[in-house]
């Protein structure tokens, strides 16, 4: 079962999201139906206008997100060197590492004279192992696979969430008339299926107003700290909030690798990724 989910993971994620989404925004769609304003044309002008406002957000943005992500991996060389600075002068005045060191020259000394001694060993023949060359032709041909498919499931997610808003009650009406032809069972499936929209609308809702606070006071905190690009993180804090786990490490990894670079001072990047995890927490 595991593997036919896996298998058609392409299908059955943007078919989620677009039901989420659906459910999301079900209730401005009914609304403007109620102002006698066709289903079609309301779901139409709300995915468009989302997906208008979105990529406005983005390309206000892109400068800063594209600058950011070409100090990512300066900021990781110079944390790099910092920690291997660190421990080169925690190894300098350690008398276990003079020992280690000495050790380590009388064994080498001890198996020079023993093999000095020993006869060579006749067919046996060294391999060397050598790690494959980076191409970047195969990286940019992963990449532009990547953002295909990133393309396309977006497309999928915008049609599917559009058909199902202008479906409306299609879907609960096939359910009610499935359920049986008694009064009781019909009356028990609506409100089922009332129950289950009311909690997925409670839930979106809550995680909308969760993320957009997020987003909010990590853009604030950070500007008052003086990380660049402030705003670029509030977006993405915003954002990635919807990801459990996952996004919150990934904001404050890459929060406390920038603010290293920018500050240079390892104190600065701790409390940079300190209050991104106590914000997302």
């Amino acid at each position: 079962m595991l593997a036919v989910l896996r298998w058609a993971s392409g299908f059955f994620i943007p078919l989620m999201v677009g039901l989420v989404f659906s459910y999301a925004l079900s209730p401005l769609v009914d609304w403007l139906q109620r102002r006698k304003v066709p289903r079609s044309l309301s779901a139409a002008v709300l995915i468009l206008g989302i997906l208008g406002g979105m990529g406005a957000a983005l390309y206000s943005l892109s400068d800063d997100a594209n600058e950011l992500v070409v100090s990512l991996p300066e900021a990781a060389r110079k944390l790099r060197d910092s920690m291997n600075r660190e421990r080169s002068s925690q190894k300098s005045g350690s008398t276990l590492e003079t020992v280690q060191k000495a050790a380590a020259e009388l064994q080498k000394a001890a198996d020079e004279a023993g093999g000095a001694n020993t006869p060579a060993t006749r067919g046996v023949s060294r391999v060397i192992v050598e790690k494959p060359r980076f191409d970047l032709r195969d990286h940019l041909w992963t990449g532009t696979i990547g953002l295909a498919s990133v393309i396309g499931q977006t497309i999928m997610v915008t049609f599917l969430t559009y058909f199902m808003l202008i479906s409306g009650d299609t879907f609960r009406r096939k359910l009610v008339k499935i359920a049986g032809p008694g009064l009781a069972e019909k009356k028990l499936t609506v409100q089922a299926l009332d129950e289950i929209n009311a909690q997925m609308q409670r839930y979106m809702m809550v995680q909308l107003l969760a993320s957009l606070a997020v987003g909010v006071v990590t853009g604030i905190v950070f500007a008052m700290f003086g990380l660049k690009h402030a705003a670029v993180w509030g977006v993405a804090a915003g954002v990635l909030n919807l990801v459990p786990y996952v996004g919150s490490v990934a904001v404050t990894a890459g929060a406390a690798l920038v603010a290293f670079l920018q500050f240079g001072n390892m104190n600065m990047a701790l409390l940079v990724g300190g209050s991104s995890l106590l914000i997302n927490t």
